[in-house]
């Protein structure tokens, strides 16, 4: 039987970092279709880097219809197993910890259970055995799971590869350390060629989990603790701002980030653009402590913990959690510092990635 990929995917950091594989997949003619789950259906978080990566479309969409929780899950399982009875592909892609990935190696894991081992389908998972030790975020659960529901693990160092080892996922599971995908996405881009600003004098943020923005008093405190450091330090927060992280933003705080320009989101390479153009980010993103290391610019890790731990092992990111003090005493550091990380993502990951199966 020939090989017939089915990748599964909705969110931005699936999008960006599933596109090398499928451009190399596209090169080499290989037969693919992809699943599109919905999970992200706003047009600013999902299609514009649909759109920008040239991606052809999705053969398939679950349509959310403001689906959530429990009731997304499981009609996304029972939509993926429908088309994986239909189309009988030889191999699954999934990518890092979303429900998206979670749903596609489930559903996967369900529908080979009444086959033979010679008919049962292949699940790939892409980053895998990344871990932040923290069992109360549903991103950890998601990792979990998706490791031990996939057949080959693809992780990016060593130190992803002693977590699953850890874990006593090495056998019978093929695990194959190949590096981040996000390393080509950043070279497809010609980063010679992104347009930067001369203008550094501001900070990029981003924020988006729930354990950051749903706590109403919590993330409005956050966001004036922002404002105040920004001030003191004579510098501009610039807020590309994710669609469930507004609605959680209240009015009368809003009227108080006087040092604060919210945007709407922006395609990718708007995006790098600001990430090179900035002074320094403060995230909870997983994605973008990635591509800050890999672009040399300074990262503060708006969390209590990471997946990316390998990232801060040269303090080039900082995990402040969110108290005031802490953020201001990182924010010190690096303005006084410049960042020169090495290259520890690798290349021809996604060749390493198909050349492995």
């Amino acid at each position: 039987m020939k090989t017939n990929f089915c990748i599964i995917f909705s969110t931005r950091p699936e999008i960006i970092k599933l596109f090398p594989i499928i451009k190399v997949l596209s090169k080499r003619n290989k037969k693919f279709f992809f699943i599109n789950t919905g999970q992200h259906y706003d047009f600013r978080m999902h299609k514009i880097f649909y759109n920008q990566f040239k991606l052809k479309k999705a053969k398939y969409n679950f349509k959310r219809n403001k689906l959530s929780g429990i009731n997304y899950i499981s009609s996304c399982l029972k939509f993926i197993n429908n088309v994986l009875n239909k189309e009988n592909p030889t191999h699954v892609i999934v990518q890092g910890d979303t429900d998206t990935t979670l749903c596609g190696a489930l559903a996967t894991n369900i529908h080979n259970r009444k086959k033979t081992k010679k008919e049962k389908i292949k699940i790939l998972h892409v980053e895998a055995g990344l871990r932040s030790f923290d069992e109360e975020m549903p991103e950890e659960i998601n990792r979990k799971l998706v490791d031990n529901l996939s057949d080959y693990l693809f992780v990016p160092t060593n130190f992803e590869f002693n977590n699953l080892k850890k874990e006593n996922l090495l056998n019978p599971k093929k695990v194959k350390i190949v590096g981040n995908t996000i390393i080509e996405s950043l070279t497809n881009l010609n980063l010679k060629k992104v347009p930067t600003s001369k203008n550094n004098n501001f900070f990029l943020l981003t924020l988006h989990r729930p354990e950051t923005v749903d706590d109403i008093n919590k993330f409005s405190k956050l966001l004036l603790d922002l404002n105040y450091l920004a001030k003191k330090n004579e510098h501009n927060i610039l807020f590309p701002i994710h669609p469930r992280t507004k609605k959680k933003i209240l009015k009368k705080t809003l009227v108080k980030l006087d040092k604060f320009k919210i945007i709407n989101p922006v395609d990718y390479i708007k995006f790098i653009s600001l990430l090179l153009s900035c002074k320094l980010v403060l995230t909870d993103s997983g994605g973008i402590q990635e591509e800050s290391f890999i672009l040399n610019k300074p990262c503060i890790t708006l969390r209590n913990n990471t997946e990316r731990q390998i990232t801060t092992f040269n303090k080039s990111n900082i995990v402040s959690g969110y108290e005031k003090s802490k953020i201001e005493k990182s924010i010190q550091y690096f303005l006084k510092r410049k960042i020169k990380n090495p290259n520890i993502f690798g290349k021809n990951v996604s060749k390493k990635i198909l050349s492995a199966i």
